[in-house]
């Protein structure tokens, strides 16, 4: 027969599955099982009770047989929630759409963002910049079963940029400017940051990008010849980098001056005839164009001798004065001096008749110089010959001298090969010729001395030789006589009025000292020709190293002849320095 066995659930929470089960037939092994038994609640100390009632042959009550189960705890599961989005993704993407499942049904899913630049609407993410996004999805909790997540972890990467550049012209000359332009665009928006400009593989230039994404760069050093231009746009943020899809041709060409214009030079005589050894104005005008040219310089000649030079003035004309236009019928001319906008003209001959003079010459001389310009690079020396002609049977002795010398120069009178800055006529008429060197980037060592002077302890002869020039020996200049009587007259008179005073020993010798330095620099000025001064600094700053560089230019060089008594003559000589 079948047995009914019943079995019972003591604990905490509810019992659910098929509760009650039957036995075998007599003689059988009893076995009851209950396969499906599922306990809803979490704690402990829960057992299983089975009963097995049992009416023995002959009993008047039946027997009920009981088993209970060991104690046992009861706890939720946790279901497997399977969540795999994609791993990697692009700013400016559509956004993803995510999705997740369970090994069982009944709870819902949500999804959040962890951290990273996302949001999350529903089950919609949306990625709002470049880097690390994790997101995670979590399922609700129901009886039984505890409530899951799972984490995932998505890289954006930067949104693609596109940039393209652009040149206001595509012909310049060199020197002239260009304006660039590079445009970056992205589907993401409106990227930021820099573009670098590329002439090949040279940069050029960055620029930052404005509101619009545009970057522009105005260049002048564009090289001459065939230039290609790209640009480049440094990632930055949510945006990649990208060079230029284009490249832009700018043709630059040499500047080319302009030729310079032919110039006419016309010269006219104060008179057609004079009488020796009066005065003849010669006016030149030079015009290009049909324009007077107002700059430059205009030389005048008897033929090949120099008369001498003259500067264009505003009305385009240069005018010289000349007692030296020699007897006979003279054919003079103007020659104009090209320049960098104008070129040289010479004018047609100007007849001057020169009738010698009926009453004796007064006894006089001239000075005139072949070349009657120079022009010099910066560290050369120039020459030029000095004819000194004189008339009447003049006699004297002259003292050559410079003027007006650009800084940094020095001239220097030679006759014979030697350094001589006077000439002697003996009444013969006879020319002199004297050569006329000048020399550019001279330094002199004059400036150090206001140093030693307030150097304790400085000793004359380092006083002495501070005053020291490098340049050459010329003749004993008229003053130094003077100087040799004015020096021991200043010592002896500086003698007595140290014992007068009761000086101390140091403080003499600082008089003696002061007063050699004094005497040095005159006898210096006596000895020496000509040259470009050097001023001292006042006694209270510290000296400088001077400069020895000549500066470029172009100055009128005066050139005196000075005699012993009477009037001198002078002669203006161009000087040009390049550099």
């Amino acid at each position: 027969m079948l047995y009914h066995v019943t079995l019972t659930f003591n604990g905490i929470g509810t019992l659910s599955g098929t509760t009650t089960e039957t036995t075998g037939p007599s003689g059988t092994t009893a076995v009851a099982s209950f396969a499906t038994l599922v306990v809803y609640g979490i704690g402990s100390g829960n057992t299983l009770e089975i009963s097995l009632p049992i009416t023995p042959a002959g009993a008047k009550t039946p027997l009920t047989l009981t088993a209970t189960s060991n104690a046992f705890a009861s706890t939720q599961l946790t279901p497997t929630l399977t969540f795999a989005p994609p791993t990697t993704a692009t700013y400016g993407a559509a956004p993803i759409t995510l999705s997740a499942s369970l090994n069982i049904t009944g709870p819902t899913i949500s999804y959040s963002v962890l951290s990273g630049p996302a949001t999350i609407s529903g089950n919609k993410l949306t990625f709002t910049g470049a880097g690390t996004v994790v997101v995670e999805a979590t399922s609700t909790a129901i009886s039984g079963y505890a409530a899951a997540n799972a984490d995932a972890i998505i890289q954006v990467a930067q949104a693609a940029t596109t940039a393209t550049v652009a040149a206001s012209a595509s012909t310049i000359t060199a020197g002239a400017s260009d304006t660039l332009t590079a445009s970056v665009v992205s589907t993401a928006g409106t990227p930021t940051g820099t573009v670098t400009f590329w002439n090949g593989s040279q940069s050029i230039g960055v620029a930052q990008l404005n509101a619009s994404g545009a970057a522009t760069l105005t260049t002048t050093t564009l090289p001459i010849g065939a230039d290609t231009i790209t640009a480049s746009y440094a990632a930055q943020g949510n945006f990649a980098a990208s060079t230029s899809t284009n490249s832009v041709k700018i043709a630059v060409s040499a500047v080319i001056p302009p030729a310079p214009l032919a110039t006419t030079t016309t010269l006219t005589a104060s008179a057609s005839s004079i009488t020796q050894g009066t005065s003849e104005m010669l006016a030149a005008s030079v015009t290009a164009g049909g324009s007077p040219v107002v700059s430059g310089l205009v030389t005048f000649a008897s033929g090949t001798s120099s008369l001498g030079v003259a500067s264009l003035n505003a009305q385009g004309q240069a005018l010289l004065t000349t007692t030296l236009l020699p007897v006979g019928s003279d054919s003079v001319t103007a020659t104009f001096v090209a320049t960098a906008s104008d070129t040289t003209s010479t004018s047609s001959a100007t007849a001057v008749t020169v009738n010698a003079a009926t009453t004796p010459i007064p006894p006089s001389y001239t000075i005139t110089a072949s070349p009657a310009s120079l022009t010099i690079a910066a560290g050369q020396k120039g020459t030029t010959t000095l004819t000194l002609t004189p008339t009447g049977g003049y006699t004297g002795t002259l003292t050559l001298g410079c003027g007006s010398l650009l800084a940094n120069t020095q001239c220097v009178f030679t006759q014979g090969g030697t350094a001589n800055s006077t000439v002697t006529m003996n009444g013969s008429n006879t020319p002199i010729t004297v050569t006329l060197t000048l020399s550019t980037n001279v330094a002199t060592a004059m400036n150090v001395l206001p140093s030693l002077l307030q150097t304790p302890g400085s000793q004359p002869a380092t006083l002495l030789a501070a005053t020291k020039t490098t340049s050459p020996q010329v003749p004993m200049n008229p003053i130094l006589p003077a100087l040799a009587f004015w020096g021991p007259g200043s010592l002896a008179g500086l003698a007595t009025f140290g014992r007068k005073r009761k000086l101390t020993k140091k403080q003499f010798g600082f008089l003696q000292l002061g007063l050699l330095v004094l005497l040095t620099g005159a006898l210096a000025a006596g000895i020496s020709g000509c040259g470009g001064s050097s001023s001292l600094p006042p006694s209270n700053q510290t000296p400088t190293t001077p400069t020895t560089v000549t500066p470029a230019g172009t100055s009128m060089v005066i050139i005196t002849a000075t005699p012993t008594s009477g009037s001198g003559q002078t002669l203006n000589l161009s000087v040009t320095i390049t550099g």
